[in-house]
Parts: C-alpha cells; sequence; structure tokens
C-alpha cells in the first residue's frame, strides 16, 4: 500500500510537471527564438568583423607602401637641395608628385569603419591636398622660397600621418571598437 502511494505520488507530480511545461510551452518557444537569433546575429556580426579587419589590413598596406614611396621621392627631392641651396630638379618634383597623388588615392578609397578614423582620414588627405598645392606652385630656381614651401608642407603631413595611423591601430588592436564597427 505504502508503495502504491509512493507511485501515485511520484505520478501526480510528473504530471503537474508536465502540466506546467505544456502551459508555458509558448513562453519557452520564444525564448529559445530569441535565443537563436541572438547567436545568428552574434556570428554573423563576428564574421563580419574579421571581413572588415581583413579589408582594412590589407588597405593599411597599401597606404604603407604609397607612405614609403611619398618618403622616398621626398628623401630623392631634397637630397641635393638641403645641401648644397639649389632647387629641385624637375625629375624629382614630378616624383614628388605622383608619390603624393598615389597616396591620396590610396587614403581616399581605404575604408574607414569608425568615424576617428573618418575624421583623422580626411585630415591626412587634406594635407596631402596642401601638399600638391605647393607642389603645383614650385618653380624651379628663384630664390628657393617655393622650395621651402614643399618642405614644410610636407613636415605638416607628419602630424595628420601620426593620428592617422593611431586611429588605425586602436581600431586594429580593440576588440570592442571593431565588434562595434561590425555591429
Amino acid at each position: 500500500m505504502q508503495q502504491s502511494l509512493r507511485m501515485i505520488n511520484w505520478a501526480g507530480f510528473l504530471g503537474t510537471v508536465l502540466r506546467f511545461v505544456w502551459t508555458i510551452r509558448n513562453i519557452v518557444a520564444i525564448f529559445l527564438l530569441l535565443c537563436t537569433v541572438a547567436y545568428l546575429m552574434f556570428s554573423e556580426t563576428l564574421e563580419q568583423r574579421r571581413f572588415m579587419l581583413t579589408k582594412f589590413s590589407e588597405a593599411q598596406q597599401s597606404i604603407s607602401v604609397a607612405e614609403g614611396k611619398l618618403k622616398a621621392a621626398g628623401d630623392l627631392a631634397f637630397r641635393v637641395p638641403s645641401k648644397t641651396g639649389a632647387s629641385i630638379a624637375p625629375e624629382a618634383i614630378v616624383a614628388l608628385e605622383t608619390a603624393t597623388r598615389d597616396l591620396r588615392t590610396t587614403l581616399v578609397a581605404a575604408p574607414a569603419p569608425t568615424t576617428s578614423i573618418e575624421r583623422s582620414r580626411a585630415v591626412y588627405a587634406s594635407t596631402l591636398a596642401d601638399v600638391l598645392g605647393s607642389i603645383n606652385l614650385y618653380e624651379p630656381g628663384g630664390d628657393g622660397e617655393r622650395t621651402n614651401d614643399v618642405l614644410f608642407s610636407l613636415v605638416s603631413l607628419e602630424d595628420p600621418a601620426k593620428a592617422y595611423k593611431k586611429a588605425a591601430t586602436d581600431y586594429q588592436t580593440s576588440v570592442w571598437k571593431s565588434f562595434w564597427a561590425a555591429f
């Protein structure tokens, strides 16, 4: 008798649990649906983050190559004038102009996933445009004032380039910034 009462109690408890689950089945279904949607959004955001970081890294490599070419062209252009006070050779100024244009084109075409990168890129591109302006105003010979203008405009590239590199490095190394940009 005692054993049959235990079975009845156990069956009653099991029946109560089943009725409870049956009653809240819609709430459980909604909860599971929300969990599935959250998981899919999270996994898609992670994939988007990986894709954005890959594309951004490729763009940074091409910008670094263009910056190297600009540095080499600047070194070549000012190697002789800095020693003798002469004006820049026409071939060197053409190479400097080409390198500056290439860097500006590469920079403007690069993605800007965050606002800090976008702002620093705009300042950097604007400074490159100023360099192009001073190169366009350059005339060989003369009193060397235009040579100094080109040199000072090249020197003025340093701070915007540092700001852009810092913003790019922050984006590439910060998980939250890149995750939020991907979201």
